[in-house]
């Protein structure tokens, strides 16, 4: 728990767990722990985060609290920053994707893609730190769309470590779906899980005010980082 008060709570979402349950196998979701932990509160989501996702999460203890916030999301009055970790050096210092996100409708039904008719959406992307085969970027979001920035940062040219969507091959994601995360996956995508973290959160809360919180980035990332050759070497460079 980052942030708890009388009507919102802010938790700092684990990578690997799902923000809602999608079927009787997911029982340790965010929502289902914490209406477990508040029982006698109203709590609901205001945002998801994919699973393998971390950092900060906003959840409400009433209704009132819940539109209050679910519509700054909607109106873009929601400041969100993440921090990713990139295949690739980047050799520029920012720059700003505005490419619009649909339905890929491809292979994979889940998969979105950069298409013409798809819905509007914003990312700047500041480069943080360089390696020879990484980079680490701190990415803004204007919008919400399903998967933005990771679709954002393949269409880009990098995408993120770990990715066993974008910026692989199709077989690797349907792998996972088979065999779920193993070597045969790690070598192809360079990380146990995408390197993808929400690392700032600013909103408007019920009462008025604006509350900011913060997520520090997590251990694995961290590792990842700072010793490379612990990942697979294929994939880093691929």
């Amino acid at each position: 728990i980052l942030f708890e008060d009388e009507r919102v709570v802010v938790v700092n979402k684990p990578a690997g767990m799902v923000a809602h349950p999608s079927g009787s196998a997911f029982v340790w979701s965010i929502i289902a722990l914490a209406r477990m932990q508040w029982k006698d509160a109203e709590m609901d989501l205001c945002h998801r985060l994919d699973r393998d996702t971390s950092g900060v999460m906003v959840l409400t203890k009433d209704k009132a609290a819940n539109k209050l916030v679910k519509d700054a999301f909607k109106a873009g009055r929601v400041h969100k920053r993440y921090e990713a970790i990139c295949k690739g050096s980047i050799d520029w210092e920012s720059q700003e994707c505005r490419a619009k996100i649909g339905v890929r409708g491809e292979e994979i039904r889940v998969q979105q893609g950069v298409r013409e008719d798809g819905a509007e959406a914003f990312t700047k992307v500041t480069v943080l730190e360089r390696k020879e085969t990484l980079t680490r970027v701190s990415c803004q979001i204007g919008t919400g769309r399903t998967h933005q920035i990771r679709v954002h940062l393949e269409h880009l040219g990098y995408p993120i470590l770990g990715d066993r969507l974008y910026g692989v091959k199709p077989e690797v994601f349907l792998h996972t779906l088979q065999h779920g995360q193993d070597a045969w996956t790690r070598e192809r995508t360079g990380a146990p899980r995408h390197a993808l973290h929400c690392a700032e959160m600013r909103f408007p809360h019920p009462d008025g005010i604006e509350r900011s919180v913060m997520a520090p980035v997590p251990e694995d990332m961290e590792r990842w980082w700072a010793k490379p050759e612990c990942l697979p070497h294929d994939a880093r460079v691929d």
